[in-house]
């Protein structure tokens, strides 16, 4: 099987030519890239096993299926970790416990780099309080050096695509974070949204648009605009005089109160939160299409490790639809059946993953010295 970031570069070439693999009934791997909004979904291949393929694989992964489901029936619970909101874990915990009755999941929303530290610091104490757990971009290094993380084959009982895995089977994609522009609708003009991260260098938006001091939105672009060429935008950007804000979530409050016009650079999942609730905000993607893959794993010393392997399997699996559904973080590849797939179908994508995750600390740094913020 080849490594998560091949498969996902490979798929970008492939993309490429998606439209006539589909004329010629081939069907790409579903990585990556442009999808045209009519080509056939591809379907998740099977995963290669010790046992052979066919009857003989179907009947290993029920039976490490089934192993799992005894070991979870006498755990009982699983405590999990991640950056959800009480209204969206509660109803993808109700769909799980549809089909495993007989775990108690109990679900604590951790977010932020500070929060990470801190389970960093905790889980190097021999403090192990989650089972389940997310982290991302520059902490990712941190935990594994440090061998916190749980190996797993995933492909041993469920059945998850190559795009999901990594390989040293420590983390399993279950979502992503795609990102653009959000604006209220009553202050911005249809004819004003730009159309371009370019557009928002236009004088016009001088002092008129927030920015994350943290700028992961346009960090984000290097995959595909390059190191030089970001910051050297982000150069541009600060004289613009943008209005330098922590966070997303307060923001996006204060531009649903019409006290924000623009957020340049924000999270389509976040926004989606407020904008579902009425507010007279929305989102406008912009290409090269911003993207991080959310990463779920099992602590090494989890106190129950079955009922966490059932939960994660479950959310990279077959829950994965009804999550995206919730969330609004679905996993955005062709071939996934999710919104988000949808919603950048036809879009060029910029992927941080891999060797830009491993960087993502030193060029934060550099970032926020070309914005003068440092």
């Amino acid at each position: 099987m080849l490594k998560r970031s091949e498969v996902k570069s490979l798929c970008s070439i492939l993309a490429a030519v998606a439209l006539v693999l589909a004329l010629l009934g081939l069907v790409a791997c579903g990585g990556s890239g442009k999808q045209s909004q009519e080509q056939p979904k591809s379907q998740t291949p099977a995963p290669k096993t010790s046992e052979g393929s066919g009857q003989g694989q179907a009947s290993s992964k029920e039976q490490e299926l089934a192993k799992l489901i005894e070991g979870a029936k006498a755990e009982g619970k699983v405590v999990w970790g991640d950056g959800l909101k009480p209204e969206e874990a509660e109803p993808v915990i109700k769909e799980f416990n549809k089909k495993y009755p007989f775990i108690k999941v109990e679900h604590t929303r951790i977010s932020g780099t500070d929060s990470r530290e801190r389970l960093l610091r905790e889980m190097m104490a021999k403090q192990v309080t989650f089972d389940v757990f997310d982290i991302g971009g520059e902490e990712i290094p941190d935990f594994k050096k440090a061998g916190l993380l749980k190996k797993y084959d995933w492909t041993k009982a469920f059945p998850v695509r190559p795009e999901q895995l990594e390989p040293d089977q420590m983390m399993i994609t279950i979502g992503a974070s795609v990102k653009g522009i959000g604006y209220n609708t009553n202050l911005v003009k249809k004819e004003d949204i730009p159309k371009s991260w370019e557009d928002l260098l236009d004088p016009k938006w001088k002092r008129k648009i927030v920015v994350d001091s943290r700028p992961k939105t346009f960090l984000q672009l290097m995959p595909v605009w390059g190191e030089e060429k970001v910051l050297d935008y982000l150069k541009k950007l600060a004289a613009n005089k943008p209005q330098f804000r922590r966070g997303q979530t307060e923001s996006i409050q204060l531009m649903a109160a019409g006290e924000i016009s623009m957020i340049g650079g924000t999270y389509y999942h976040s926004l989606k939160l407020v904008k579902d609730k009425g507010a007279p905000i929305d989102f406008a993607l912009l290409e090269p299409v911003p993207v991080t893959f959310e990463d779920e794993t099992i602590a090494k010393g989890a106190s129950h490790p079955n009922a966490a392997k059932l939960l994660l399997g479950w959310l990279a699996t077959e829950g994965n639809k009804y999550y995206d559904q919730v969330t609004g973080r679905g996993i955005p590849l062709p071939g996934f059946d999710t919104g988000s797939s949808k919603l950048v179908s036809g879009k060029k994508l910029s992927l941080f993953v891999d060797e830009w995750i491993e960087r993502e600390a030193k060029l934060s740094k550099k970032a926020a010295q070309a914005m003068g913020l440092e």
